[in-house]
């Protein structure tokens, strides 16, 4: 019995097991969507259209974003480093350097992580409207 349930949870993450999972979705998916009327259909449709728009177009601010982001980092550094060169104060240009490193790391870390969520969620969102064409124009 242990080895049977160890075997299953090893199976879980395998190819053909994710395959097989995904495949029962998009039958449940396509099986609901066909039990839809046109109405209902389109206005599924449209939904998905506006929110993955609205996606894509949160993306891009947020990509401006991080570049602006990037520009002002690079801008505060090098003025740390003009301040620690003309005062003569090169510990406190360090200690601040240093901390601004820290602080962009970590802020990287979470842009990235928001990021690959948020393009994930594309992505469903995508496949979902490639169903509901299937289904829309057969």
């Amino acid at each position: 019995m242990e080895k049977k349930t160890v075997e299953q949870y090893v199976m879980y993450f395998s190819y053909q097991e994710r395959k097989k999972r995904e495949m029962e979705s998009y039958k449940k998916e396509l099986h609901r969507l066909k039990d839809l009327d046109k109405d209902e259909l389109d206005l599924e449709y449209i939904d998905v259209l506006v929110e993955y728009e609205h996606r894509k177009n949160i993306l891009t601010v947020f990509i401006l974003t991080v570049v602006i982001a990037m520009l002002l980092y690079m801008f505060v550094q090098s003025l740390i480093e003009y301040v620690g060169t003309q005062s003569g104060a090169s510990e406190t240009a360090e200690v601040f350097f240093f901390i601004l490193l820290v602080s962009a790391l970590f802020i990287t870390v979470v842009i990235l992580i928001i990021l690959f969520s948020h393009v994930k969620r594309m992505k469903d969102l995508y496949r979902r409207r490639l169903v509901i064409e299937t289904v829309r124009f057969p």
